[in-house]
């Protein structure tokens, strides 16, 4: 075991969360593990800007002034 494994449960001590993705069948049978994905602590991801994934505010302090609904 490594420095950086917590004792007894396989976790990584440092992962704030860890995926585990594997295969399943169309009537929900697991047939195979793909990979393991850890997400340290230290991660921040980028901020999505708004408007670029879902449709603009229309509340009144995001509305753009002069467009009506």
């Amino acid at each position: 075991m490594t420095e950086s494994r917590a004792s007894g449960d396989g976790r990584e001590a440092s992962a704030k969360m860890t995926l585990s993705v594997c295969t399943v069948s169309r009537t929900g049978v697991v047939t195979r593990p793909r990979a393991v994905v850890v997400v340290p602590y230290d991660y921040q991801p980028d901020p999505v800007a708004l408007g670029t994934l879902f449709p603009e505010c229309a509340c009144p302090l995001h509305r753009r002034t002069g467009v009506g609904r």
